[in-house]
């Protein structure tokens, strides 16, 4: 209860802040994008993790406040990407609740235009838990989300109980494979055959596939003869504060690289 009431006080505060994990192509190595993750600088507590305050504010009903803050700062960070002709997208969570929320798309589309930021750099992450618990709610709104220009993808595929004759219904450009199955990919069949058959699906209905949790250069390797197009997780790089991920493009990130971009 204590740590609830302290963050009704950290979303008004703004001690909220953000790590980005990189997101690398796997055809050419370039990093093209980030995905955001909030985290809370507590003022007595240090910094903390999402699995450390994230429940409580859906038990607290705070993940609006939560969720406003997490979309201003990464518009924010991204439009100053763009004003330094870096050209990232940028990955940013909703929770369940968001999408149930009947201002949620008018509040985002104000975010939007207040900061700058380009929309067909903007990539909405939702998991398919999210979109079930209202399909046809869930469709209106992410029609006038992509009406923006902004992109949206399925969080965690493969782990929720999502029908595709719902999924295929909505306006999503990308998958993104649970790292459930990513991580031990290359020591165990069965993930092996998830991952390359939600590759497959993927082809098939013409989106683009994200691979998160990869942990190791084998499994990035195998991604890529699976041809999966984007590859996410600690291999690469964990999540981390955008001075940290500068130095980490200045130096680390250009290993990945299969040649250099023209």
């Amino acid at each position: 209860l204590a740590i609830i009431q302290e963050l009704g006080d950290a979303i008004r505060e703004r001690q909220l802040i953000l790590h980005f994990q990189p997101k690398v192509n796997l055809a050419s190595g370039a990093v093209v994008g980030f995905e955001a993750l909030v985290r809370w600088q507590h003022p007595r507590l240090g910094l903390l993790g999402p699995g450390a305050f994230i429940p409580l504010a859906e038990v607290g009903d705070l993940m609006q406040g939560v969720t406003r803050n997490v979309i201003e700062l990464a518009l924010a960070q991204l439009r100053q990407w763009g004003d330094a002709g870096l050209p990232y997208t940028m990955a940013i969570n909703l929770s369940p609740r968001n999408l149930l929320e009947r201002d949620f798309v008018a509040n985002f589309e104000h975010a939007l235009v207040r900061s700058g930021a380009d929309p067909k750099r903007v990539e909405l992450e939702l998991t398919e838990t999210a979109l079930m618990q209202d399909p046809e709610g869930a469709a209106k709104r992410l029609e006038r989300i992509v009406e923006l220009g902004v992109r949206i993808s399925i969080d965690d595929f493969g782990t929720g109980y999502s029908s595709l004759a719902h999924l295929r219904r909505l306006p999503i450009h990308a998958l993104k494979i649970d790292q459930l199955f990513v991580t031990e990919m290359a020591t165990n069949a069965q993930d092996l055959a998830i991952v390359r058959s939600t590759i497959g699906l993927g082809r098939n209905l013409g989106l683009e596939v994200v691979a998160e949790g990869v942990e190791t250069a084998q499994v990035m390797e195998m991604l890529g003869e699976l041809d999966c197009d984007i590859a996410q997780g600690y291999v690469l790089s964990p999540p981390k504060p955008w001075p940290a991920i500068s130095e980490w493009l200045a130096g680390d990130a250009k290993k990945w690289l299969k040649h250099e971009p023209r």
